[in-house]
């Protein structure tokens, strides 16, 4: 299952309706088109090419980045680039090596993936709530 497909069920929760989301494959991964020759895959590129993307279909106001796993650092050059426009980030599984992979490792042992999408991750967030 590609990326933006298990990405798929965010935009089923009515909280966020009222927000654009962009979710997008990196160049080289998923359904991206092949590179350009001289493409070097560099976290600078990564995020230049996202920014081109944002900046291609004409995304207005402030932003919210939320970077997976290797996508952190790409989070960070891209908002650096946006500048006064990112209000926030959301570093999500940020991780240099396996043992940083705490949430996914853990959802990977505990749940297949139907039984996280349809159960697991309601019962994650309340775990997070009450432990505020």
């Amino acid at each position: 299952m590609e990326a933006n497909a298990r990405m798929q069920p965010i935009h089923d929760y009515p909280e966020l309706a009222a927000y654009s989301i962009l979710i997008s494959d990196l160049v080289g991964y998923g359904d991206s088109q092949p590179a350009p020759k001289n493409f070097e895959y560099t976290m600078r590129e990564q995020a230049e090419a996202v920014k081109t993307l944002i900046d291609t279909v004409d995304i207005k106001g402030n932003l919210l980045l939320i970077p997976h796993s290797m996508g952190g650092p790409i989070g960070i050059f891209l908002a650096e680039m946006l500048g006064s426009r990112v209000k926030g980030i959301v570093y999500t599984e940020g991780n240099i090596d396996f043992n940083d992979c705490f949430s996914s490792n853990l959802v990977l042992t505990k749940f297949t993936y139907d039984e996280y999408v349809n159960s697991g991750f309601e019962s994650d967030l309340e775990a997070m709530r009450k432990r505020g």
